[in-house]
């Protein structure tokens, strides 16, 4: 359970570094269309890996509440 909370921190802080990261990065791609488009993609995939292991985690913490 410990290790559920843990990856639950992990992961919500990482999705805020994330999203900082995003911004910083679409200030510096400017209007570029092709870097902008390739970044719009990776950045959306990593968001995405961290909303479904922040969902896994509560998962895995709601689920052993009820037990």
């Amino acid at each position: 359970l410990l290790i559920s909370y843990l990856g639950l921190v992990i992961f919500v802080g990482l999705t805020a570094y994330d999203s900082q990261t995003i911004r910083s990065m679409a200030i510096q791609a400017g209007s570029d269309g092709t870097a902008s488009y390739k970044l719009s993609l990776i950045m959306a995939l990593k968001m995405y890996i961290n909303v479904i292991m922040i969902f896994w985690y509560l998962l895995q913490i709601f689920s052993r509440s009820r037990r």
